[in-house]
Formats: structure tokens, sequence, C-alpha cells
């Protein structure tokens, strides 16, 4: 459970390039980005230098590739909402925007999501005894 899957904190972020077929002579790649002024004069001084090759992509490439990762993240906060409200165990953690990430999912996921994840921590509480106190 982890608020920040996409590496928005840090200064680069590296991922799977899932929105590339791999095969064909293509290796693969990984998705780099630079989020800071910081990241940018790093990753520069490494191509500068020839220790990787740098190619660009598109947004929509960017999502399409992490949009598990960007899904997942828009959970948090209903999954430590639960933990709380039944007397569990719950994770804190401060200046990430769970709760306005999580109404990006719309108002029919949202009570999806808040219906099956409460489900999914009663489950998991009574078969495996997970996330008491």
């Amino acid at each position: 459970m982890c608020p920040d899957g996409t590496g928005e904190s840090a200064d680069i972020s590296v991922g799977d390039a899932w929105f590339r077929e791999v095969g064909n002579g293509f290796a693969g790649a990984s998705l780099v980005l630079t989020r800071t002024d910081k990241g940018r004069e790093l990753m520069e001084q490494m191509e500068q230098a020839g220790r990787l090759t740098v190619s660009r992509c598109s947004e929509g490439e960017l999502y399409k590739s992490q949009q598990g990762l960007l899904r997942r993240q828009r959970h948090v906060f209903v999954k430590i909402f639960w933990l709380r409200v039944l007397g569990m165990a719950a994770p804190s953690f401060r200046g990430y925007p769970l709760f306005r990430k999580y109404l990006r999912l719309g108002l029919g996921r949202c009570l999806v999501s808040f219906w099956r994840t409460y489900r999914w921590i009663r489950i998991r509480r009574k078969t495996v005894g997970a996330f008491g106190r």
C-alpha cells in the first residue's frame, strides 16, 4: 500500500515501459521520468557520458504504460479508511493527496471501491487474522 508508487517525490522515477512490445530485435526499455532540475541535470550528464540512450515518449504512452500503478494508487485512501474504522493497524502518510486521488476514480468507481475494499479487509481479517492490533 504505497501512496507514491509512481515515484512522485523522487528526483528521477524509473518504471517498465509496458506500452512497447518486446521482441523482434527490441530487447526492452525503461521509462525514466525526471521530476526536478537536479534529476534532469543528472540524466543529461549520464546521456552525455554515453551511459544511457534516451528517446522521448508521449504523455499518453507514459500513462498507458503505468495505468495499473495509477489505479492502485487511487485506492490507498479507502484502504486506510477501512483499516482505521475497523480498528486495525493502518499506515499514516503525510503530504500525499490521497482523498483527491481517490475522487479521480469518479463517483461510481469510488462507491464500488469503497464496498469491495470493505469486503476484502473483512474476509482477510477473518481468514488470515492479518491487520490485527
